[in-house]
């Protein structure tokens, strides 16, 4: 049985405003066309292939490996992995146990964004 939705409450986390990726793309593209450099994050580019020791490790993945869910925050694996490439990489000790891998940026942003801020206040991304 449906509710009527004069009667729901919201919860405060519908507060937040929804993920704007094209308008952010648009302003990465505006940026570009007056010469500044602009790392694109803002969405997926399906066109652009991925580096060649990528694809071919997926294809190692797909035909040795079972496929199945992985938990909720990654793979552990993947997580010691990420945490040691930023020490090698940068020299920043992280614990794996506080890498978390999300299926997408979007979700990252998001999920980041409900730990770390309350509903109106101000973040630059």
């Amino acid at each position: 049985m449906l509710r009527d939705p004069a009667t729901l409450i919201a919860s405060a986390r519908s507060a937040i405003p929804p993920f704007h990726a094209m308008a952010m793309a648009a302003r990465a593209a505006e940026r570009e066309a007056r010469g500044l450099d602009v790392l694109h994050l803002e969405v997926g580019q399906p066109a652009t292939p991925a580096p060649e020791a990528v694809r071919a490790a997926a294809h190692r993945a797909l035909d040795t490996l079972p496929l199945g869910y992985t938990t909720a925050t990654g793979l552990w694996s993947l997580r010691e992995r990420i945490a040691r490439y930023y020490a090698e990489r940068y020299a920043v000790p992280i614990d794996a146990g506080e890498v978390i891998v999300t299926a997408g940026a979007s979700v990252g942003f998001v999920l980041t964004f409900l730990v770390c801020f309350d509903p109106g206040e101000r973040v630059g991304v």
